[in-house]
């Protein structure tokens, strides 16, 4: 995977469609994106340590 597509994958999460028109998504986007990244996997981490304690 290429960073360009690491890009387009992670503004995707906040709401970015692509087009063979439209230029690669701008900073906000690619920022929300990487937030939702990151809050995701640390749900995804909670949620494996509270299954171990269970």
């Amino acid at each position: 995977m290429d960073i360009r597509t690491f890009v387009v994958l992670a503004a995707g999460l906040a709401g970015f469609h692509t087009s063979k028109r439209q230029p690669l998504p701008g900073t906000q986007k690619l920022w929300k994106g990487l937030k939702i990244l990151w809050c995701s996997v640390n749900a995804v981490q909670a949620y494996k340590i509270w299954k171990r304690r269970k």
